[in-house]
């Protein structure tokens, strides 16, 4: 899943702190699962927005937006 940083209040579409997380899928019974961080990232609206996965599902891909730096 893509997050946008707490207390985001649209989708902004180049921000600081985005986080690309993953988490088990539940089997036959709910409980309760730890989300892992992959990556923290300057992104936003874009970063994903099509079927990112590979056709085996072992591998995906996500843009990172590279801030500008004043000169």
């Amino acid at each position: 899943m893509l997050s946008f940083p707490k207390g985001t209040a649209g989708h902004d579409d180049k921000m600081n702190g985005m986080m690309l997380r993953m988490m088990r899928a539940p089997g036959k019974k709910l409980k309760s699962t730890k989300i892992q961080v992959l990556s923290t990232f300057f992104g936003g609206q874009g970063t994903i927005n099509v079927n990112s996965w590979s056709p085996d599902s072992k591998k995906f891909a996500y843009v990172v937006y590279a801030p500008l730096t004043a000169r």
